[in-house]
This record gives structure tokens, sequence and C-alpha cells, in this order.
């Protein structure tokens, strides 16, 4: 294990050596799907409103269609959950395969061998997964509780009426004993719901870098590479905390380094690349790939360091090393 500062030039160094010793936009464009699918999950979306609509007219609408509206957001939740759940799967098999290619280089295996190689730990990662998101939605639905009373109100201050009765929720109406109490419960479950995803994010973060790597390194299950995470944590609480400010380190330098490329292509193109899921992802790869190296800079041993990299036969780069074929042992890889 090297120190935060190593790790981060080291990072860094092999970057510039694997993507700029020499330049190659195959190479770029080979590493970023794998990257791609590994990060599935992790963006958010922007949402443009040209026009402010009247608060006539939102009355109205909460008024006359609050029971549509109610079944069209849950509709859209339960869209999104399923939306969210596959693009998990896609990042698990992502995250092994990417890591792979920073291990033995991007050319070493198809990406065809090396998605069905990764299936069982993927899936297995993929479970536990599961088990945070839904932690998750516990969090969430525990400060949304503590939000009710103020959101009732303001729903219905902004309607103009009651859109949404529900007495026992309306603070005001509480004698005034209890109202401090009622605000006291409001507030703990706010702040539990947000340390709760705090938390989570953090404990998840350090899963899928650190838990991930030893599946990677050791065979493992995603279960037992939980509980050695959590182990670890124990054992060596500042060891991951300097490892989380690296993490933030990055991103400040990332948000810098995105900052002058958007300077750089005069806004509008590099923010309409940037826009580009996959093209995004080619554009941001030395981010990418620093900040995966990282993860085997600070947590590595010298087996994962130091693995000689094979390269493919030329017959066999191209597309070709992407297209999945059942194994026929017939053609050596």
């Amino acid at each position: 294990m090297q120190t935060l500062s190593d790790a981060l030039s080291q990072a860094f160094r092999k970057m510039k050596m694997t993507l700029f010793s020499p330049f190659s936009l195959p190479l770029w464009f080979t590493l970023a799907f794998p990257a791609f699918l590994a990060n599935l999950g992790s963006g958010g979306f922007g949402f443009n409103f040209m026009q402010t609509p009247s608060k006539e007219k939102i009355s109205n609408v909460l008024t006359e269609h609050l029971l549509l509206i109610l079944l069209l957001l849950a509709s859209l939740a339960v869209v999104a959950m399923i939306l969210s759940v596959v693009l998990y799967w896609l990042s698990s098999r992502g995250r092994f395969i990417f890591l792979d290619m920073l291990v033995h280089g991007a050319d070493a295996e198809r990406f065809g061998n090396r998605w069905r190689r990764f299936k069982t730990p993927a899936n297995s990662f993929f479970q536990i997964k599961l088990v945070f998101y839904l932690s998750y939605i516990v969090c969430a639905l525990i400060g949304i509780l503590g939000l009710l009373p103020f959101l009732i109100p303001l729903l219905n201050s902004i309607a103009e009426k009651d859109v949404i009765h529900l007495p026992y929720l309306n603070y005001s109406a509480l004698p005034p004993d209890l109202q401090s109490l009622y605000l006291g419960v409001c507030l703990f479950l706010i702040a539990a719901g947000f340390l709760g995803i705090l938390v989570l994010a953090i404990l998840e973060t350090i899963f899928n870098d650190y838990g991930a790597l030893l599946m990677y390194r050791k065979g493992i299950s995603g279960w037992a590479a939980l509980q050695s995470s959590l182990a670890a944590i124990r054992e060596q609480p500042l060891r991951f905390v300097k490892y989380i400010w690296g993490l933030i380190l990055i991103q400040i330098l990332s948000a810098l380094a995105i900052l002058a490329f958007l300077i750089v292509t005069c806004c509008c193109i590099g923010y309409i690349l940037l826009l580009i899921p996959y093209i995004s992802t080619v554009v941001m790869m030395p981010i990418i790939y620093t900040r995966w190296q990282f993860i085997l800079e600070y947590f590595g041993d010298s087996g994962l360091l130091n693995s000689t990299q094979r390269k493919i036969p030329a017959s066999e780069k191209g597309i070709d090393q992407f297209i999945i074929r059942p194994d026929t042992g017939s053609r050596k890889q």
C-alpha cells in the first residue's frame, strides 16, 4: 500500500503513459466502453423550465388532477427504480471488466471473454449493490416522513386551498405544548435520513473500490468482500479517511479540468460533447483512468501493480474483440 500522495502521483503517471505514450484513439474507445458501463447509474438529469406557471394555474391543476398526478409520480418512481436496477447490473459487470483492463491491458483479452469470465463475481457484487439501493430508499422515506408536515402546508399554500387535508400532520393545529416535541421528532427524522444516506454513500464508495478489488484479486463473494471492507474500516479508519480525501481531491481537479475543457472548446461544443453519454466517457477518459488507477495504487499489492500486459494479435483487434461469442476451444486467446 502506498501513501496518498504517492498513489495519486502514480495513478496520474500511469494515465499519461497509457493514454498519451503514444496517443491511440482506438485505445480510448476500447477503454471507454467498460468505463461507460461501470459508471452507469451514477449520473443525474437536468431539467429546464422555459416559463413559470401562474399560481392560479398550479392551484387548478393540483385541485382537479391530484390523484392523477400522484399516480403519475408513483409510476415514474417505479420505472426509475427498475431502470436503476438494470443500470446497477450493467455497471457491476463493467466494473470488473474495466479493472481487468487496467491490470492486464485493454487488448489482453476480448471484451466478450471478459464479459463471460466476470459473470459470477459481478452478479455477487450486484446483490450487495441492491442492498445499498434498498437502504437508500429506506433512509429517503425516513427523511420524507419528517418533511411531510412542512411539505403539505407548503403545497396547500401554493394551491391556496386544502388540496391535501391531513389534520394530524398540521403543525399549527397541534396544542402549543406538543408543537416543540412534534418539531423535534420531524427534525430528527430529517437528520436521520440525511445522515443515513451520507454514511451509505461513503460505505458504498469504499465497497465499490476496495470491496470490488478484493473480489477481483481473491475471488471471494460480494458478502465476504463487504464483511472484509467493514472489518478493514474498523481496523484502519484513518486509511480510508485519507482515501476519501484523495477522491475529493480528484473530484476538485476533475472539475477544474472540465472547466478548462469547456473554455478551450468555446463552452458550447464541449458542453454538447459532455452531454452525449458514451462520447463524454471518451472525452473524460484521462480523468476516469486516473480515478480508477488510484484504486489500484492505493489498495493494490505488488502482484496487481506489476502484472504483465499482453497485447492481442492484430487479427483479433477492432470490433471483433467486443463481440460475445461462445468459447469453442479452437481459437487461442
